[in-house]
C-alpha cells in the first residue's frame, strides 16, 4: 500500500484544487494556461501511478512491456512471453 500513497495523495490534491471555483482563481497569464496546467498535473498523476505499478512488477516480465503504452509500442516480439 505504501507505494500507491504518492499517486493517491496527488488525485486527492486534484480533488482539492478542482473544488475550488473558477471565479476565486487568478487571471490566467496568457490565453490556454490552462491547458499546460492540466497536462502537468495529470501528466504527474500518470507519472506517479506508472511507477507506483511498476515498484510492485517482479521478475523478467517487469519493464516497458507490462504497461499499457507499453503493449502499444513494444513490438510482440520483443515483449516478454510469460513461463
Amino acid at each position: 500500500m505504501p507505494r500507491w500513497l504518492p499517486p493517491l495523495g496527488w488525485a486527492a490534491l486534484i480533488l482539492i484544487l478542482t473544488s475550488i471555483p473558477g471565479s476565486r482563481l487568478p487571471a490566467l497569464p496568457f490565453p490556454n494556461f490552462d491547458k499546460i496546467v492540466h497536462l502537468t498535473i495529470y501528466g504527474a498523476l500518470g507519472w506517479f501511478s506508472a511507477h507506483a505499478w511498476l515498484q510492485g512488477s517482479r521478475g523478467p516480465a517487469a519493464g516497458p512491456a507490462r504497461t499499457v503504452p507499453g503493449h502499444v509500442f513494444v513490438p510482440a516480439h520483443a515483449r516478454p512471453h510469460p513461463s
